[in-house]
C-alpha cells in the first residue's frame, strides 16, 4: 500500500513540477489538485466488522448493508484508474492495472 501511494504522490509531484514551468498551467494545477483529493478520499481503511473485517478496503467505495459493511478491496477501481495514467513509468506495477 505504501508503495502505491508513494508512487502516485511522486508522479503528481512530478506533474506539478512540469506545470510550474508551463506558461498557462492553471488547468494542470487544478487537475493535479483534483487527483490528490481523489487519492486522499479513497485511502484505505480496515473495517473492524463485516465480511471484510481486518482487510484493507477503500474508505469511500463500499456501502453499509443491513448488518455488514460491504467493502471494496483497496486499491479500488478509482485509484487503479488514477494509476493507469502512469502505466508507462518504469516503477509502475502491472498488479495496479484496472
Amino acid at each position: 500500500m505504501d508503495d502505491l501511494v508513494a508512487f502516485l504522490r511522486a508522479r503528481l509531484d512530478e506533474d506539478e513540477a512540469v506545470a510550474v514551468r508551463t506558461v498557462n498551467a492553471g488547468r494542470l494545477f487544478r487537475e493535479i489538485a483534483a487527483q490528490r483529493a481523489i487519492l486522499d478520499e479513497h485511502m484505505p481503511v480496515i473495517p473492524d466488522y463485516g465480511p471484510s473485517r481486518g482487510e484493507r478496503c477503500c474508505g469511500t467505495c463500499g456501502a453499509v448493508g443491513d448488518d455488514a459493511y460491504l467493502a471494496v478491496s483497496w486499491p479500488c477501481d478509482t485509484i487503479r484508474h488514477l494509476l493507469a495514467v502512469y502505466s508507462d513509468h518504469p516503477d509502475y506495477r502491472q498488479e495496479w492495472a484496472p
